[in-house]
């Protein structure tokens, strides 16, 4: 695993988009978790990926922060963050998302878990160690791989997304904090096998992704129709 973070409140931090697809985490990130818990880089021949893995029992982050998350430095305002997630959750408790910090026993949590049933999307705040939901609704669909946090103000929107273009709001909030790192997340409670959370990249929308696997982040955008127009003698 990664070195544990150190809490950082320099508000004139910059935060980075990473698409993983390096020999090495980047230094940005840093890793925090329990014992059991561990992040890596992997690929599958097409993507490059972080994974972050937590064994089976209680890795919830409720109250204190027990899942697998890697973490960089956040400037404290206005924000829209995402993150391409290429794994899914299908077994109670497991769940992936992004995480905000404040500090250690202060953060806002956002992500995507299965219920046994059917997936959901949930948002809690956690303030000096206790924690209360936000909201907790059922997805229409059986993976919701993009995920984005929007901050104006106090205000905060969670929203998510089927293939990155169209986004669908699961709710919104407010909530006064002093933002000082952001990151994504992975956890499980009573999940026989844990779970292991495939991260493809991870973006801020002040300074996106130009490139992702090597290629040009738009290569694989289709074709737009358009008229044809041609003169004979």
């Amino acid at each position: 695993p990664l070195a544990a973070r150190e809490a950082d409140t320099d508000i004139d931090a910059m935060t980075i988009s990473d698409d993983f697809d390096d020999a090495a985490l980047d230094p940005v990130w840093t890793f925090a978790g329990p014992a059991g818990t561990a992040a890596s880089l992997g690929s599958d021949g097409s993507d490059a990926f972080a994974v972050l893995s937590v064994p089976a029992g209680d890795f919830n982050v409720w109250g204190s922060d027990r899942g697998a998350r890697v973490m960089q430095d956040a400037p404290d305002g206005d924000l829209s963050l995402s993150a391409r997630f290429l794994s899914t959750p299908t077994v109670a408790a497991q769940m992936q998302g992004l995480v905000i910090e404040a500090d250690a026993d202060d953060w806002i949590r956002y992500d995507t878990y299965f219920d046994g049933t059917r997936l959901m999307a949930f948002a809690a705040v956690t303030v000096d160690g206790a924690s209360e939901h936000r909201f907790n609704v059922a997805l229409p669909v059986d993976a919701a791989p993009y995920l984005r946090v929007d901050r104006a103000g106090d205000q905060w929107t969670f929203l998510w997304s089927t293939d990155g273009q169209s986004w669908n709001t699961a709710g919104s909030f407010a909530h006064a904090t002093t933002v000082s790192a952001a990151g994504v997340f992975a956890g499980s409670v009573g999940a026989p096998d844990g779970y292991e959370a495939r991260v493809d990249w991870f973006q801020t929308a002040d300074a996106p992704l130009d490139v992702e696997d090597g290629q040009a982040t738009d290569a694989n955008l289709p074709p737009v129709a358009a008229d044809d127009a041609f003169a004979t003698a």
